[in-house]
């Protein structure tokens, strides 16, 4: 039996497409906003009939007609059916630069809703990496969501209460980006998160195109670093200065760690090693640091 390529849905070939090729990469959490004191209408957690998660992971864990072990076996084919999905998604709608085509993102904006109802329920993580990397999906996967909810605009910051007071379920609980950001990822202890969020700002480092893994976080956080790291609109040298995202100034304190000594180590460990910004970052005297004044308008792709 044939089957007429035009009845195939777009995203089902685009995972197809993203099967057969190589990985490709493109691709922040914010400082908060003075917002309003009235929080606005959080989105619904009814879920999805499609969404790719069972309703329930607990009643399922708990149902005496499931053998052991059954719920977590079905929780770990739904999560994988989810990321298929989610770099599916991205692939078609993220540009090579890292932007996004909201226009062509909101013909697929049911793909997005199961994806963001898909966020739900509660989650077990065997490994940070695996937490990780859900959150930081989830993170960059709602972002496009309100965008299209709240749209047309032409900044996020157009969005009443966008960080701190519109809620998401995820993972079993009602999260602002903020409480994603905040509570769940910056207490892991990994800075190359702030390479990895993009709130939908230009100023945003480029949006990966495709989803990030478990597998290959590692892999994918370093060169979506090093990518935000060597854009010069995003950082550069200027006037024998540093002249950093302000990223930088505001999240200063998540560039010390045991794997950096500073917001200017950590520039100088992903900048190319022949580059400016790097021999001037990894001197014995390194330059005054100035940031860039942050632009928030849309991080939106040029669309025929």
């Amino acid at each position: 039996m044939k089957i007429c390529r035009a009845v195939i849905p777009p995203l089902l070939l685009a995972m197809a497409a993203a099967c057969a090729e190589a990985e490709r990469d493109t691709v922040v959490y914010h400082p908060d906003k003075a917002e309003a004191q009235v929080a606005p209408t959080a989105r619904s957690s009814h879920r999805n009939p499609i969404s790719p998660f069972p309703p329930d992971t607990t009643a399922i864990a708990n149902s005496s007609d499931e053998p052991v072990g059954t719920s977590n076996t079905r929780e770990s084919t739904a999560r994988e059916k989810w990321f298929d999905l989610a770099d599916a998604f991205l692939r078609t709608t993220v540009s090579d630069e890292g932007l996004v085509f909201y226009e062509k993102a909101r013909k697929d904006k049911k793909e997005l809703d199961t994806l963001i109802e898909g966020l739900a329920p509660k989650q077990s993580f065997d490994a940070t990496a695996d937490k990780l990397v859900w959150h930081v999906n989830a993170y960059n996967l709602i972002v496009i969501g309100q965008v299209l909810e709240h749209g047309p605009l032409e900044s996020v910051q157009d969005i009443q209460g966008f960080f701190k007071k519109i809620k998401h379920r995820v993972n079993g609980s009602d999260l602002t980006l903020s409480d994603l950001e905040g509570k769940i990822l910056r207490p892991l202890d990994e800075p190359r998160i702030h390479a990895a969020l993009v709130c939908g700002a230009a100023s945003c480092p480029p949006l990966r195109r495709g989803a990030f893994t478990a597998e290959k976080f590692d892999e994918q956080f370093d060169r979506i670093t090093r990518r935000w790291i060597n854009d010069p609109t995003k950082n550069r040298i200027q006037d024998d200065q540093l002249r950093l995202s302000e990223i930088f100034k505001w999240y200063k304190s998540d560039f010390t760690n045991e794997s950096y000594r500073g917001v200017v180590d950590f520039v100088a460990r992903h900048a190319d090693t022949d580059s400016a910004i790097a021999r001037l970052a990894a001197s014995d005297s390194p330059p005054p640091v100035r940031y860039l004044e942050y632009d928030w308008s849309l991080n939106a792709a040029a669309e025929d």
